[in-house]
């Protein structure tokens, strides 16, 4: 259920209709078990340092000197020159 939620973010009505429980039981579970992911699950590195704002300046500087690679896949219709 968290994993369909975090994918899709469907509201809460329509998690319930898919595990077949109440919004507020799809809620009340989801709320539980990613409690329970973030503790087993690391953390990005700026959900890390967010707090220490000295650490996420520096950070975000470090990141910066860096390029960005996105892998992006288009429509045949869709040439990447077009963007």
């Amino acid at each position: 259920m968290c994993l369909v939620y975090l994918r899709q973010k469907p509201i809460f009505e329509i998690l319930g209709l898919l595990f077949d429980v109440s919004k507020t039981k799809a809620n009340d579970a989801f709320n539980y078990w990613v409690e329970i992911l973030r503790y087993i699950l690391p953390a990005s590195q700026i959900e890390e340092v967010e707090r220490d704002s000295q650490k996420y300046q520096d950070l975000r500087r470090l990141l910066g000197e860096y390029g960005v690679f996105m892998k992006a896949t288009f429509p045949p219709s869709i040439s990447p020159a077009q963007f």
